[in-house]
């Protein structure tokens, strides 16, 4: 037993470990639906400084209301660059800062101290630990594929 948990532990370690947390691929539909989304967005914006410019023009000189809605699209502006910048930062601060070998030994301390005090249990019961073992194999297997 003790020659095959090592084998056993690694397998388990590779298998986690190269197994990318991919995010699926968006559909075709998906993309054309979120196109729509930003073109709807773009005409509702352009809709929205025309309609200020517009009311603008009733209370000030045209140059005036020009600068209105100059500024008024100008801070927009700005406010989606400030956004995108912290969704960036938030992006790099989310990125796993560990390598693949410090995740490998934190997962091995994890397992080491798990089965702890199993080594006695095991010896007193083989036929219902290897019973326990398979099917928790089993289960393992079936849940990942």
């Amino acid at each position: 037993m003790a020659v095959i948990q090592p084998m056993i532990t690694q397998m388990v370690l590779n298998s986690l470990l190269t197994r990318a947390s991919k995010t699926p691929a968006m559909r075709r539909t998906e993309i054309c639906l979120l196109a729509a989304c930003g073109m709807f967005l773009i005409i509702g914006v352009v809709f929205l400084f025309v309609a200020l410019h517009a009311f603008a023009l009733v209370y000030y000189v045209p140059w005036v209301a020009a600068t209105i809605t100059g500024g008024a699209a100008l801070i927009v502006g700005l406010c989606c660059a400030v956004a995108a910048g912290n969704m960036e930062a938030a992006r790099k601060a989310l990125k796993p800062q560990h390598s693949i070998e410090d995740t490998g030994e934190a997962l091995l301390a994890a397992l080491g101290h798990a089965t702890q005090g199993l080594e006695k249990p095991i010896s007193e019961n083989p036929r219902t630990s290897v019973l326990l073992a398979s099917l928790a194999g089993y289960l393992a297997g079936d849940k990942l594929h």
